[in-house]
């Protein structure tokens, strides 16, 4: 399985079903007096942007049928707060090493966010 990679990524291949994705913040919106205590703002799905992901993968196991990837890089994916496994800046290139990375699977993602 070969992967889609920004040049971001430096010493990363992704395998199985996974995707690497950028953590970006999403601005909470509030109308009218309503304030929402932090941790209601904290425990909402955030959006993400697909840095890499594999072509195809094996939807289970058992399975001897590749599908195609339904993300590609560039795409903005709505993600769970809790969950992907975070990885660590020195795998990235320098011009990213602010960033947030994450590598979820692609069961753990809600949606494709259209722009």
């Amino acid at each position: 399985m070969s992967n889609n990679n920004k040049k971001c990524v430096n010493k990363l291949s992704l395998l199985g079903d996974r995707i690497l994705v950028k953590k970006t913040k999403v601005t909470q919106k509030v109308s009218g007096n309503i304030i929402l205590p932090e941790t209601a703002k904290n425990d909402k799905p955030y959006i993400g942007e697909v840095i890499s992901a594999v072509k195809q993968y094996y939807p289970s196991r058992e399975s001897t049928t590749l599908l195609d990837m339904p993300v590609k890089p560039g795409d903005k994916v709505l993600l769970p707060v809790f969950g992907g496994v975070p990885v660590s800046n020195e795998l990235m290139n320098d011009e990213d090493k602010n960033n947030e990375y994450l590598l979820f699977s692609i069961n753990d993602v809600f949606a494709i966010v259209e722009e």
